[in-house]
C-alpha cells in the first residue's frame, strides 16, 4: 500500500501545518496513522504540507516508538517513513482505517492503546467501531486474565 494516497494528499491540503495550532494536543483530529507492521512504531498525523514538486509531505503528529517516556509530538515526512528499513523487507504501512472520516482524536488512541498521556478522557470513539476490522480493543485481556477465565 502506498503511504501517500490521492485522498490523503487532499486531506493535507485541507489541513496544512499550523492549522490546528489553537487546538489542544489531546483534541487534535487524526488524519492518518502510519505503523510498523512487525514491531513498535506508530505515527498519528494531525496536519501536513503537501509539496507537489517533491511528492512529499512535511507532517506534524504524535510519534510513539514503543516507549511512553520517549513518545512526542513532532515532524516527520512521508519520505522519512518510506526510507525506514525493517527486517525481512517489511516497510512502514498506512492504516486504512484512519481515513479522516471517523473524527478520531489523540485521546481516543491514548485511551485504547494505553499510551502514556495524562489527559485521557474516559470514553473512546475507537471502541464504537470494535469488530469492524480495527486492530485495537478498548479493554484487551492479558494472557494471565485469559488463563484465569479458563479455570
Amino acid at each position: 500500500m502506498k503511504l501517500l494516497s490521492d485522498e490523503l494528499k487532499e486531506k493535507f491540503v485541507q489541513n496544512p501545518l499550523y492549522s490546528t495550532e489553537g487546538i489542544e494536543f489531546h483534541e487534535k483530529k487524526i488524519l492518518a496513522h502510519f505503523f510498523n507492521p512487525i514491531g513498535a512504531g506508530d505515527w498519528y498525523i494531525t496536519e501536513g504540507n503537501y509539496d507537489p514538486k517533491t511528492n512529499d509531505v512535511l507532517m506534524f503528529g504524535y510519534g510513539h516508538l514503543g516507549d511512553d517516556q520517549m513518545a512526542e509530538w513532532g515532524f516527520v515526512t512521508i519520505k522519512e517513513l518510506e526510507d525506514i528499513k525493517l527486517p525481512l523487507g517489511f516497510k512502514i504501512e498506512r492504516d486504512f482505517l484512519y481515513d479522516g472520516n471517523h473524527n478520531f482524536i489523540i485521546n481516543d488512541v491514548a485511551k485504547v492503546r494505553g499510551l502514556g498521556l495524562t489527559y485521557v478522557e474516559p470514553d473512546s470513539k475507537l471502541a464504537e467501531i470494535k469488530g469492524k476490522g480495527t486492530r485495537y480493543e478498548k479493554n484487551p485481556i492479558s494472557k494471565s486474565q485469559d488463563k484465569e477465565k479458563d479455570r
